[in-house]
């Protein structure tokens, strides 16, 4: 059996025939095309292969056990019951989901079944891309043959909101800025839209980092120069006035909405901020918008967003392929290099040099092109530390930090979605944005409305269906209206070292106060939904989809004992293990970025953000980090000998 391709693998054959009937508009699937692909992509693999095929002979067994006869001995309709019975269990339910996957993946992620479907025609890609002068400041590791030893007024840790912000402006200064990227740099030519393609690309570890705890809650980051930007859907928001009010009361004086103005102001001139259009938005703008004025809600409006010249492909989060997006790498990055920054990418910052307590540099490390390890040493007067809420409490543990802050006070902004089906309309869910809309009355309350349509990738794997249910469930994606909320949570999570390098464990529970708050927005939205006329309204979870009909229905399902696990709960705004504070008794840095009892070290990205948001923080990592590098800027050329002193104009 260990040799045996899927292609001729009786139980292979078998489930993939189980799992994909014909539908109304989709055809059963060819089963020796699709074997045949799979095999192919797991040709180098070992490791997977033969945990797909253990997969395979445990659902052999299993069936044998049960039935007394091999799977794929058994008729089409026994196959289909027996595999709905194994959904419904605990366990087996759980492992039949992860063997189902890889089938999944492989049926939906076909340009055939897309356009079936409603999507946008692939992804037309430049024939030549354009080349600039900035990009000679890029280094990658592949491309080096021997060990580097350079120096620099400041050297920083990664290229995200954060990192590209700072380093922006500290070479905006004249100061010699070198930025350091594990990911590499992609430009609009490998922004394909193939899934299969750019995640492994722009995610980091194929967007498999999890929270765990009374919940389980993806939360995707990014590893490319870019960072989470380039896989983020673009919505700008300044930090709501209330939280601001609650960090001054915490000690932090300097952060008034006034003194941030400015900050606030440039970040949104350099990402060309502006508001969705009703074009791109697409008829779900619509939808929400009737059925939030039918329950009595006024703040109703397209997001404010960074794609000036968006056309709409709705490929946010797998790297603009227009560069619209105006996500670090083309915007940050590109002028930090114009002005004389340098990048290295596909470097991992692995130690911080030491003078005592104080932080001289770094040394990295790379693989070229030959295979053979590469080291980049740094000797820097000041060090940035910006590679994200789940890894530089982790990077700085390892570095001998301590501190009892580091790694705890985690917020996640939980997100949930409700679908709702409107059979007779096209909503254009593969043409449009992936989130274009939002209501924010009860923002103050903590609870933000914004639009949240996923690819029919997502649509399709990121369900408990099987057989004709997954099938119909796949063929109804042009109808089903996708719309969400995040929460401004005071639950907390931890960070520790996972046990891979690129997997850290995530620790987080949802209190009572959250999870009411959270059922709260489900209602909310599923009577939108109901008043704008929707067949059915969809709420989704880990084991299960419930449908509801009319409120009745709905209101016994809210009062029916409810656990966050009923719930499918996601993630994309990781903030405060690192956090800014008054004093080391309450956070990690003080309010200029300088990590506590370490001179030279300075934190700047989500992880410096001091409590949860409510609001996507990108505009605030920015505003903040900006705010930082120039103070920091200052300090440095005060310290120069005014002879050296470069101009100190800004930038335009």
């Amino acid at each position: 059996m260990g040799q045996l391709t899927l292609r001729h693998h009786p139980t292979a054959i078998a489930l993939c025939r189980a799992l994909f009937p014909a539908g109304e508009t989709l055809p059963a699937a060819d089963t020796d095309a699709l074997l045949g692909k799979m095999d192919a992509q797991l040709a180098g693999h070992p490791a997977l292969q033969r945990s797909l095929k253990a997969g395979l002979l445990w659902l052999n067994n299993r069936h044998r056990l049960v039935r007394g006869q091999a799977f794929h001995r058994a008729s089409a309709a026994r196959q289909a019951r027996f595999l709905d019975k194994l959904a419904a269990t605990t366990v087996s339910g759980k492992l039949l989901r992860l063997l189902a996957l890889p089938f999944k993946a492989a049926y939906v992620l076909d340009d055939r079944v897309e356009q079936a479907t409603g999507c946008r025609e692939p992804v037309q890609l430049p024939a030549q891309t354009e080349t600039f002068r900035w990009q000679q400041q890029i280094t990658a590791a592949r491309d080096c043959e021997e060990d580097l030893t350079l120096e620099a007024d400041v050297v920083i840790l990664g290229s995200g909101a954060g990192g590209a912000a700072a380093a922006y402006e500290l070479a905006c200064r004249g100061l010699a800025v070198v930025i350091i990227e594990e990911g590499q740099y992609y430009d609009r030519s490998h922004f394909t839209g193939k899934l299969t393609e750019v995640i492994p690309k722009l995610y980091r570890s194929w967007g498999a980092t999890v929270a765990t705890g009374n919940a389980i809650i993806p939360v995707p980051v990014g590893c490319n120069v870019g960072g989470t930007t380039t896989i983020n859907s673009g919505t700008c928001m300044r930090t709501p006035p209330s939280v601001l009010a609650r960090w001054r009361e915490q000690g932090l004086h300097d952060f008034t909405e006034q003194s941030l103005a400015p900050w606030f102001e440039g970040v949104e001139r350099m990402l060309c901020v502006q508001q969705a259009t009703a074009e791109t938005v697409g008829p779900i703008g619509d939808i929400i918008d009737q059925g939030a004025a039918a329950n009595g809600f006024l703040q109703r409006q397209p997001l404010m967003r960074n794609a000036q010249g968006c056309d709409g492909q709705g490929l946010c989060q797998f790297g603009c392929p227009t560069d619209a997006k105006q996500s670090t790498n083309v915007s940050y990055i590109p002028r930090a290099l114009e002005r004389g920054a340098f990048l290295f990418s596909g470097f991992r910052a692995e130690r911080l040099h030491r003078q005592g307590s104080r932080i001289t540099g770094v040394t990295a490390r790379g693989t070229n092109a030959a295979g053979h390890p590469v080291t980049l040493r740094l000797t820097s007067q000041r060090t940035i530390v910006a590679m994200g809420s789940l890894f530089t409490p982790l990077f700085l543990q390892q570095q001998g930090v301590r501190n009892r802050h580091l790694g705890r006070h985690l917020t996640l902004h939980p997100a949930g979605v409700v679908n709702a089906l409107f059979p007779q309309q096209d909503l254009a869910n593969g043409r449009s944005i992936p989130q274009g809309y939002g209501v924010s009355d009860w923002e103050e309350q903590g609870l933000m409305f914004e639009g949240g349509t996923i690819p029919l990738a997502g649509h399709s794997l990121l369900n408990p269906l099987f057989g004709r249910d997954w099938v119909r469930f796949t063929e109804d994606y042009p109808h089903t209206a996708y719309f969400g909320f995040m929460i401004r949570d005071t639950s907390e999570g931890r960070v520790r070292r996972g046990p891979h390098r690129g997997l850290p464990l995530i620790r987080y529970h949802m209190n009572r106060q959250d999870f009411t708050l959270f059922k709260r927005g489900i209602h909310a939205l599923a009577c939108w939904y109901l008043d704008a006329g929707a067949e059915q309204v969809l709420i989704p979870g880990l084991n299960r989809i419930v449908r509801i009909h009319n409120r009745a229905e709905l209101t016994r399902f809210l009062r029916s004992p409810l656990k966050p696990t009923d719930f499918l709960i996601s993630a994309y705004h990781p903030l405060g293990t690192a956090r800014i504070a008054a004093s080391p008794r309450q956070g990690v840095c003080d309010s200029n970025h300088q990590v506590f009892d370490n001179p030279g070290l300075y934190v700047m990205d989500g992880a410096s953000v001091p409590t949860s948001l409510g609001a996507n923080p990108q505009v605030t990592i920015m505003a903040m980090a900006s705010r930082a590098a120039d103070i920091l800027a200052r300090e440095l050329l005060d310290d120069m000998d005014s002879t050296h002193t470069p101009p100190q104009g800004e930038c335009a």
